[in-house]
């Protein structure tokens, strides 16, 4: 084994991702630990284990060598600092020390946590990043820094914030995934080159301040404000964690769409809209609810094919595509389960 060159030992390694697998390659010997634990500490997406989060921070700082390894690092809901009381701290230096960071997933919305301060170039963190999801409470004075020091670099970035004044408009000349609430576009869509777009609709873009439904000639005037961008858009996720605008508010903006993924249907005769969309082919329906609009439930994918009879359909139960219940074929005619 000892002949091998180390190209073959890490191009091995590279295919393995159990972090046990790995940590036994570190043990085994010298010629296996330094890839091993280059892609060992990679990356950590066990988001939610405090006491490994601890384990895996602590180590970082105290070896610098093996925090310039990780590349990808995601955090979710560690609201019960009781158990771990030091976890912010961790996580504040733990930063600091990932020089070559690529990847931050951060879903945090518990009422004691950092701000996105923890980002700042300011306070010493060196790291690019490519990729942000940014969940949960944050002063937004805060993330439009951070945003400003990193717009050259990121290419993918999903904001989930709690309300507040839109953030400032900044150009992101690399950014080509985004999602977010309607003021999330409004300040970050224009004037880029965006061509996998996700519209999480809060309350505050259905809702007017009397609480009464913003009808949809009102949202289409917002949209469009970003008519260029929406037009050179080739995937677009509409969710609906509370309620959605019809498919004629879009009309004539998303001329370059091919794939589409929505959430319930306000009727049936709206899915005749999608030949407003010339370049169209795929459609993904989940099946939850939207405020009023109908579910669409197995037994009624006939009358959803009859509307929708020259793209491929996808019928999904969940929020994604991870768990297909239902593929139909493009003219209609035949249908199969894929469990």
């Amino acid at each position: 084994m000892a002949d091998l060159p180390p190209e073959i030992f890490d191009s091995i390694i590279d295919c393995i991702s159990d972090p046990p697998t790995l940590y036994a390659l570190c043990l085994a010997n010298k010629a296996l630990r330094s890839s091993a634990e280059r892609q060992l500490y990679s990356r950590l997406t066990h988001a939610t284990d405090k006491f490994l989060q601890c384990r895996f921070l602590s180590t970082i700082i105290q070896v610098p060598r093996l925090a310039r390894y990780v590349h990808e690092y995601h955090v979710y809901s560690l609201t019960s600092v009781l158990e771990v009381p030091q976890i912010w701290d961790l996580i504040y230096e733990g930063l600091l020390a990932m020089t070559n960071l690529k990847i931050l997933v951060f879903r945090e919305y518990g009422t004691r946590q950092p701000s996105a301060k923890l980002l700042d170039m300011d306070r010493g963190v060196k790291f690019r990043l490519e990729k942000l999801v940014w969940n949960g409470q944050t002063n937004e004075n805060d993330l439009q820094k951070i945003l400003e020091q990193q717009r050259t670099s990121l290419r993918d970035l999903s904001l989930d914030l709690t309300p507040g004044t839109p953030l400032s408009s900044i150009l992101m000349p690399h950014l080509r995934k985004l999602s977010g609430e309607l003021r999330i576009l409004e300040s970050l869509l224009p004037r880029s080159r965006v061509a996998h777009l996700t519209w999480v609709p809060s309350p505050y873009d259905a809702l007017s301040l009397t609480d009464e439904l913003i009808p949809d000639s009102a949202t289409r005037s917002r949209l469009q404000k970003m008519a260029d961008e929406l037009r050179v858009v080739k995937s677009f996720v509409l969710k609906c964690p509370y309620y959605r605008p019809g498919l004629a508010a879009f009309e004539g903006l998303l001329d370059q769409m091919t794939f589409l993924s929505l959430t319930g249907l306000h009727s049936y005769e709206e899915l005749d809209l999608l030949t407003m969309f010339p370049l169209f082919k795929e459609l993904v329906l989940t099946t939850n609810h939207v405020k009023d609009p109908a579910p669409i439930l197995a037994e009624d994918q006939k009358e959803v094919v009859l509307h929708a009879p020259n793209c491929i359909l996808l019928i999904s139960n969940t929020t994604g595509i991870d768990k297909i219940v239902s593929v139909l074929s493009r003219d209609g005619k035949e249908a199969k389960t894929n469990q």
